[in-house]
């Protein structure tokens, strides 16, 4: 079976709970749209269970996106002496950053070295499977300037991170979006904590970092879990 979830925002109990309900196998695929990190606590201790399962495939977020560049860097002597820096990192603790700093340095070197690594290693931009005799592209956000002649390849990681999914229109005509990003009661309360279907899309970060429930879609079936 093919599963997939988003927003994990750093809740591994959640992560662990949510395996345990959908009783992952080795012979699953697991994929990740995205944002495991900052806002909750446990961010890399994710990753680092992601890290130890073959299964397991992370499509990247703006978050962890940041938290890369961000980490990164700021042990340096440049970036310690950049106002530049020293503003946007302040200004990202102050947006949910500073659970993942705090996990992070709570790691060892290796393993601060080790989460770094998967991150820029093994995140991709988009990931399409075909799951239940459907075809899906999966994205963490949406698909700017869209173009149904336009290979998905062109976009930029930037691009890619800084689109809101659109539901007003239908970009396939014979595949399923798939994203996360923005939480669903946000397209419509009557989906609060609840994955959301619309025009050929599937929003399925249903808002576990504002206190909501964290989603799993199997993407064969259709079947949908909640924890």
């Amino acid at each position: 079976m093919n599963y997939v979830m988003s927003d994990l925002h750093g809740h591994f109990e959640k992560y662990k709970e949510m395996l345990k309900t959908i009783k992952l196998k080795d012979s699953d695929s697991l994929f990740l749209l995205g944002n495991i990190c900052d806002k909750g606590p446990a961010p890399f201790a994710i990753m680092q269970d992601a890290l130890m399962r073959c299964n397991v495939f992370p499509i990247i977020g703006e978050c962890d996106y940041k938290a890369l560049r961000m980490l990164s860097k700021m042990n340096s002597d440049k970036a310690k002496n950049d106002p530049a820096f020293r503003a946007a990192f302040a200004k990202w603790l102050s947006e949910g950053g500073m659970t993942t700093v705090t996990e992070f340095r709570s790691l060892s070197e290796e393993s601060q070295a080790d989460v770094l690594e998967f991150i820029r290693d093994e995140f991709v931009a988009y990931d399409e499977i075909t799951a239940g005799g459907t075809n899906y592209v999966l994205v963490h956000a949406g698909l700017p300037d869209f173009d149904k002649n336009k290979s998905l390849d062109s976009y930029s990681i930037k691009e890619l991170l800084a689109a809101e999914p659109d539901f007003s229109r239908e970009y396939f005509d014979n595949k399923i979006l798939v994203t996360g990003k923005t939480p669903t009661f946000m397209y419509s309360e009557d989906h609060r904590g609840r994955i959301y279907r619309r025009n050929g899309q599937i929003g399925i970060n249903c808002g576990v970092a504002e206190g909501e429930d964290l989603a799993c879609l199997c993407l064969d079936t259709g079947e949908e879990f909640y924890v």
